[in-house]
């Protein structure tokens, strides 16, 4: 086969280390192996993440790699067909982008691959009434710009925008202007009510997912059973085991990450509350000399001059704050992973061979507590004052095979570390059937 063109809608940069980014760049890795390769990334408007991005480290997809924007195009029929891919590659959430860019390619018969990758545990802990609470609070968006000032988002005007290039793209496809509000006001009132909703809307030509789990959540979902296919997270493309094996623990220090969760990005709490969370942590941390503390925060959603201007000057020593790096490999170089409400780094942790713990007090104790749940792997710390105590507890795990095998199962579906190998053969076979 000759060059594939590949198209990613996506309201991140393809800069970020993102998980959902990182999913999709090993996909192409794995396919530019089979043949050549062009990248066409779509940058969609965000709420959050234009003003965060970071654009130093090249994004490696083994390919042509273009960006363009999607504010150059009328509506997302208009960019499909500008740029002519042979694949639409999208991810498994119901937003604007995801939706508009599946049904423009169904319209215009190419095939789309929607990646269901994320926890489905995130999404159904949630009530109605949080999730409502949430959506009202995200209505305003505030944080640090890089001279210092603070700036404050009023984002009904940005979320009209997107309403409106939704329907835009809804009458493009020839749905016509009163189904196009009914799907508008069934797209609000999924939202409005329900943190990830599973939406028909989403259903691609295929639709790759971590697990059994999410297979039966989308079958429930009336999709297709011969359009999904299970074979793990393309997050992870090593040896698991190997981790174990290598795990050297420092004697003289506690090399310890603290990994933040990004709860007042997403509106579950205050930037103020979630500041003085992490400030409180990070002193009770320092207080002891054996310990050695970074922060790493979220590569796209999180603002790291807040972390500078609010959190550093009122620690007791100075420690280095992490960003754009790439997750497992901070982990990596670190002996303790710390972590709160169903952040990924958890998971992570886990998989890479480190003692994990689990803060389960103040603003953490409210929110994703059932995300990842393992009494092998991972340590719970109900009280700011046990933290040194589950600290030097954890450094004795001993890491079984059977447990982590068992971890892995449950979080991540599949073990052999080929997940993108997989996902990649299917592409190729579905863009064969398609130029047939």
């Amino acid at each position: 086969m000759k060059r594939i063109k590949i198209l990613i809608p996506l309201n991140k940069s393809p800069y970020s280390n993102d998980l959902m980014t990182d999913q999709a760049k090993n996909i192409c890795k794995s396919l530019s192996s089979k043949c050549d390769t062009h990248v066409v990334w779509v940058i969609f408007p965000s709420n959050v993440a234009h003003h965060l991005w970071n654009n130093e480290e090249k994004m490696k997809t083994g390919g042509k790699l273009e960006i363009i924007n999607a504010k150059n195009f009328r509506n997302a029929v208009d960019l499909i067909k500008n740029v002519s891919p042979d694949i639409i590659i999208l991810n498994g959430s119901i937003d604007f982008h995801n939706i508009e860019c599946n049904l423009a390619g169904k319209f215009l018969k190419i095939p789309t691959v929607v990646l269901f990758f994320r926890n489905r545990k995130t999404a159904n802990s949630i009530n109605k009434k949080s999730v409502l609470k949430t959506r009202i609070r995200g209505m305003f968006y505030r944080y640090q710009s890089k001279d210092g000032k603070e700036v404050f988002d009023w984002l009904v005007p940005f979320y009209c925008n997107q309403y409106n290039y939704f329907f835009k793209t809804l009458c493009a496809i020839n749905l016509g202007k009163i189904k196009s509000l009914k799907n508008i006001l069934n797209h609000f009132q999924s939202i409005i009510f329900s943190y990830n909703p599973i939406s028909t809307l989403l259903e691609g030509t295929l639709n790759f997912c971590v697990s059994d789990d999410w297979e039966k959540e989308l079958l429930g979902a009336k999709f297709d059973k011969n359009s999904i296919v299970v074979a793990g997270d393309p997050y992870f493309e090593y040896d698991y085991n190997e981790n174990i094996k290598n795990r050297v623990q420092n004697n003289n220090k506690n090399k310890i990450m603290l990994c933040t969760s990004a709860l007042s990005n997403h509106s579950f709490c205050s930037k103020d509350e979630e500041m003085r969370f992490i400030i409180d942590v990070c002193n009770e941390i320092l207080e002891y000399d054996e310990n050695e503390l970074i922060i790493k925060i979220h590569p796209s959603t999180e603002n790291l001059y807040d972390f500078e201007e609010k959190v550093i000057p009122k620690l007791s020593k100075k420690i280095k704050i992490f960003q754009s790096e790439n997750m497992l490999k901070v982990i990596k170089q670190n002996d303790i992973v710390i972590s709160y409400s169903g952040s990924g780094a958890i998971r992570d942790g886990v998989i890479s061979g480190k003692p994990v713990i689990n803060l389960k007090f103040g603003i953490a104790e409210k929110w994703f507590q059932d995300v990842y749940v393992d009494d092998k792997l991972i340590f719970q710390c109900n009280k700011i004052e046990k933290i040194q105590e589950i600290i030097m507890q954890s450094k004795n795990i001993i890491f079984q095979k059977e447990d982590l095998e068992k971890f892995i199962q449950k979080y991540i579906g599949y073990s052999a570390g080929k997940s993108s190998e997989i996902y990649s053969n299917k592409i190729l076979n579905e863009i064969k059937k398609w130029k047939k």
